[in-house]
């Protein structure tokens, strides 16, 4: 466990790659997640893996009500020390699958924005989150890309139609020909704005719906951020090469 301030606060981590602080991806999640929070003021926000809280704590400094939730324990404990003084969030400890159905169930008001960072896939809270919040801003991310590119048959066995490829090198391309356009065929009312890609995730940020849409400032920042991090970058060069 470390201990680390981002933006002025003190934060328990784990040294993982979403390490706000120094490692890449922590670094441009972070990032991503101060540009999507400051387009607007946010009625409520679902941080449905909430880990050490670091998003959590983001979209607070620009919304009314954060709801974090965390399943495994032991970063529950994390979570809840790290967030614990932010009067706007509140922590649960449950199994987002069940809290999603049960807020369909109920009938809850839907957040505006929903953070689906996992460190696996999502594939269980996609269809329950969105058939939750019809309009608003869906972050999406999957970790397989790991699986892809080192043929892991335990990911691969999700996605036949590559069968044989993006493996190595080749899975930098994975994202935007294959994850991409099979999630938007999957759920048409995301509409994608940015994404990036590194070695261990894919992180998509989507408007949902036809009625929100950001701020031609929030995209413009956006746009300018890198999509390919770590070896990645220097992989898709090698690839643009080539074409």
């Amino acid at each position: 466990m470390l201990e680390i301030f981002y933006k002025g606060k003190h934060f328990f981590v784990e040294d993982d790659p979403a390490r706000p602080d120094k490692k890449p991806s922590g670094v441009e999640k972070a990032v991503v997640d101060e540009i999507v929070a400051a387009d607007h003021e946010w009625n409520f926000v679902l941080d449905a893996f909430a880990g050490d809280g670091v998003s959590s704590y983001i979209f607070s400094e620009h919304a009314r009500r954060v709801l974090a939730l965390e399943k495994k324990e032991s970063k529950f404990d994390i979570l809840w020390q790290n967030v614990l003084p932010i009067d706007n969030i509140e922590v649960e400890h449950t199994d987002n699958v069940k809290f999603l159905e049960k807020a369909l169930r109920e009938g809850m008001e839907p957040p505006s924005l929903i953070n689906l960072d996992s460190f696996g896939n999502c594939r269980a809270q996609l269809r329950p989150a969105l058939d939750w919040m019809k309009n608003g801003t869906l972050l999406v991310t999957t970790g397989e890309i790991e699986g892809i590119y080192r043929n892991s048959p335990f990911v691969r066995k999700n996605y036949d139609e590559i069968k044989g490829r993006y493996i190595g090198k080749e899975a930098v391309l994975w994202a935007e020909k294959e994850f991409i356009p099979n999630l938007i065929k999957e759920f048409p009312q995301l509409h994608p704005v940015h994404f990036y890609t590194e070695p261990s995730s894919v992180r998509v940020v989507c408007e949902v719906g036809d009625i929100f849409k950001f701020t031609s400032e929030t995209k413009k920042k956006l746009a300018q951020r890198p999509k390919y991090l770590d070896w990645f970058k220097d992989a898709i060069n090698l690839f643009k090469r080539r074409e």
